[in-house]
């Protein structure tokens, strides 16, 4: 049995912040409210979809579920329209997986958008298995959703890391006793939460695994 590695996917492996944005101001659009900057976006999101759309139309009579499912539909039209893997991200992969360890994706994004974009950046092989929000709702920072990876991927937890842009990550990792990387390269915050190490690329993190 092998250890795992985790990874977050919207500001770890992909830069998806245009998309997030565009999807959140054409939703606002449809309720003749102005768009968001890209930095008020980037600071909503963290928390799954209904929670960045909750603070998106926060201080308006927008009911949140309504226009989540709008955000939705825009998203799936555009959910790779600006979106980019970040660099050394697949030379990072391969060297994970050549030092013997399993790899998943553990993100707050809905599922039913993840097999599009992963597929959109030529990573989707390198996982044994990736869980978005879904049925069951096991949200980041929960410790459920890496209790179950394991499980499900007959891995350990020793050894094991999560590896994120964002607190949720990071306290997830924390709550489920495994060893926790800051991808400082990307769009999250900490917010106090503490690491074991911290990076500024995705392949700095692969390299550190071998030494």
């Amino acid at each position: 049995m092998k250890p795992i590695i985790i990874c977050d996917l919207d500001g770890t492996l992909i830069d998806s912040r245009k998309d997030l944005t565009l999807a959140v101001n054409l939703t606002r659009k449809g309720y003749n409210l102005d768009e968001l900057s890209l930095q008020t976006v980037c600071d909503y999101i963290g928390n799954g979809a209904e929670k960045l759309i909750e603070r998106a139309f926060r201080n308006t009579s927008v009911k949140t579920a309504e226009a989540l499912k709008i955000y939705k539909a825009f998203y799936k039209e555009n959910c790779t329209s600006l979106t980019t893997v970040y660099p050394t991200v697949k030379e990072g992969l391969k060297i994970i997986l050549d030092k013997g360890y399993n790899l998943a994706i553990v993100t707050n994004k809905p599922h039913e958008f993840c097999d599009q974009i992963l597929e959109f950046a030529g990573i989707s092989d390198y996982f044994s298995i990736v869980m978005g929000d879904a049925d069951p709702k096991y949200l980041k920072p929960d410790p459920q959703v890496v209790y179950k990876v394991i499980e499900e991927t007959s891995s350990i937890k020793k050894g094991s890391w999560i590896i994120g842009d964002n607190y949720t990550d990071l306290e997830c990792g924390r709550n489920a006793g495994i060893l926790r990387c800051f991808a400082k390269y990307g769009f999250g915050y900490s917010q106090g939460e503490k690491w074991d190490i911290r990076v500024n690329s995705f392949a700095e993190f692969a390299n550190a695994l071998l030494a």
